[in-house]
């Protein structure tokens, strides 16, 4: 479906559960009666393929209150969320719909609970067809994995294995099991200056010194990986911190906390 845009793609997808609809009537004219599901299932896509196509009462009101929904969004959390209208794309977000958007800051879920509260306060929109998109940069994702071993240092081995990727590389879980970490976590960017001189340690165990990437390489996610998986989480916890001491002009460090960007 991806070669339908804009009017031809509504056109398609009209057409599409017209067919499934014009299948479902004959099965039963011709004394074949589907199950309860299978009637459910299409009532359902009519219900929001009608909601997803028909314009809006007021275009224009719509359009105010979104604003107005990112900025009491944003006044309540401190985050800068954005509602982000489709007008005419495919894929996987329907058209006709807004997507809020926001780095950092609370969780989906949190963000979802005040839709709903503020839902009242903006009738023009349709608030249960919204979808929902946080991002995080990588360095708050690694700060979310150390803070979790330390609440769970238990789970520091099972995600650390080594396993092949192909092409005779090898990787381990640790940079995607830090991203479902993240996701969990509210205000993720708040990092304590310990736990900001760990992160810098993670990135410091490249062995070619190609520490200031976006992300940590494969060889330094490897190295914490190997040292959890042979020492455990109190121990690998104590070798970062070893690293980070040996760092920086060796005076004492605050307590502030640090806030990475996006």
């Amino acid at each position: 479906m991806g070669r339908y845009v804009g009017e031809d793609l509504r056109r398609h997808a009209h057409r599409r559960v017209a067919g499934e609809l014009r299948a479902l009537a004959d099965r039963i004219e011709a004394g074949d009666l589907p199950e309860a599901g299978t009637a459910v299932d299409l009532a359902r896509k009519i219900e929001r393929m009608v909601k997803e196509q028909r314009p809006a009462k007021n275009p224009g009101e719509r359009t105010k209150q979104a604003r107005a929904l990112a900025g009491m969004l944003s006044k309540r959390t401190g985050a800068k969320v954005r509602l982000l209208y489709h007008a005419g794309r495919g894929g996987s977000t329907r058209i006709g719909t807004y997507t809020v958007e926001w780095a950092n800051g609370p969780t989906s879920t949190t963000i979802r609970q005040l839709v709903t509260e503020f839902a009242g306060q903006v009738p023009a929109l349709d608030v249960k067809q919204l979808s929902y998109s946080r991002s995080h940069g990588t360095r708050v994702e690694v700060a979310c994995l150390l803070r979790h071993f330390d609440a769970h240092p238990e789970e520091g081995r099972s995600v650390s294995l080594r396993r092949s990727v192909g092409h005779g590389r090898e990787g381990n879980g640790l940079d995607r099991f830090a991203r479902e970490v993240a996701r969990d976590v509210e205000y993720p960017e708040r990092i304590d200056e310990e736990t900001a001189r760990r992160v810098k340690a993670v990135y410091s165990l490249d062995s070619h010194g190609r520490v200031d990437g976006i992300t940590p390489t494969t060889d330094a996610w490897l190295k914490l990986g190997d040292h959890l998986t042979s020492h455990g989480w109190p121990a690998t916890r104590a070798w970062l911190d070893e690293i980070a001491a040996t760092e920086g002009d060796g005076k004492p460090r605050s307590d502030e906390t640090t806030r990475y960007p996006e």
